[in-house]
């Protein structure tokens, strides 16, 4: 029986995610409040649904170390895994080159694999890389005016909301928010709609997820507004509707290897698109709004 690579990997999410019940929110916000993300043993960082399974697996079991290596890398370095440790499954990509029988010409394909890594604390293998201070996340005043490109209008609204047909985000003034991490939270989840737009990502979930679409769709909005925070060190705040949308999107993914893997890579590309279109003012004042 082939094994399906996507479903072990997003049976790992899953199991977190059940087994820690009303924790989505934690999770997300406390995984964009570390200061160190998830790097291998060489220090290439994680992306998409690698660094979400990473940093939920070391938030759950309280792991020191941002650093994760294979048992062969472990032993490479003559260090030893410690004994009953567990470890955790990354998805990565091969692509290789194959010849189409209609065509006449080689094809390149992306070919998953999977491999376990376990976190430095499951090692004898110390981790002599210069520990950074859980700090708190920077003061920064996020503004509209940040984003360049990106059409952004205030009104007399309780809700923030992009609409596509108009390639824009309406965003309530700075006072209607609890504060002003909750005002950058939203825009930058606002924001990350936005790059879904047909003219530039051109996200669509129609097809393959159907009357999930929406689910997806949010959810790639705030993974990728975590993954920002997590990038910018910028504090960030959950969307209050998340744990409704994980609800769709667990279900989903039980049905659907590969959604998890799906909603995960998109959002990392949404937060690279929205990273291109920051550009924070030299904080002079209050923030616009």
């Amino acid at each position: 029986m082939k094994t399906d690579i996507y479903a072990i990997v997003t049976q790992q999410i899953i199991e977190i995610l059940e087994q820690g019940a009303g924790q989505w929110e934690h999770y997300l916000t406390e995984s964009a409040r570390a200061c160190n993300v998830a790097r291998n043993v060489e220090g290439r960082p994680y992306t998409g649904i690698n660094a979400i399974t990473l940093a939920f697996t070391r938030l759950r079991h309280g792991f020191k170390s941002n650093r994760w290596a294979t048992f062969k890398q472990i032993q490479a370095k003559g260090a030893q895994v410690l004994k009953g440790s567990k470890g955790t499954p990354v998805l990565f990509f091969n692509v290789v080159e194959k010849k189409d029988a209609v065509v006449g010409e080689a094809q390149r394909y992306a070919m998953a694999r999977y491999y376990t890594v376990f976190n430095l604390d499951q090692t004898t293998l110390v981790d002599d890389t210069p520990e950074l201070p859980v700090e708190a996340p920077a003061n920064v005043k996020g503004c509209a005016n940040d984003f360049v490109g990106i059409k952004i209008e205030h009104c007399l609204s309780s809700t923030a909301c992009y609409t596509p047909a108009l390639d824009r985000i309406t965003m309530p003034h700075l006072p209607a928010f609890k504060s002003e991490a909750h005002y950058f939270s939203t825009l930058v989840h606002e924001c990350s709609h936005w790059t879904g737009h047909e003219s530039r990502l051109n996200r669509n979930f129609s097809g393959r997820f159907g009357t999930y679409q929406h689910a997806m769709e949010e959810l790639v909005a705030e993974l990728a507004t975590c993954f920002f925070a997590a990038a910018t060190n910028t504090e960030f705040h959950s969307q209050r509707n998340s744990a409704a949308y994980l609800g769709h999107w667990l279900t989903k993914a039980k049905e659907d290897s590969r959604a998890l893997v799906t909603v995960a890579s998109k959002a990392q590309k949404a937060c690279e698109l929205l990273l291109q279109h920051y550009k924070p003012a030299v904080m002079t004042g209050a923030m616009a709004g």
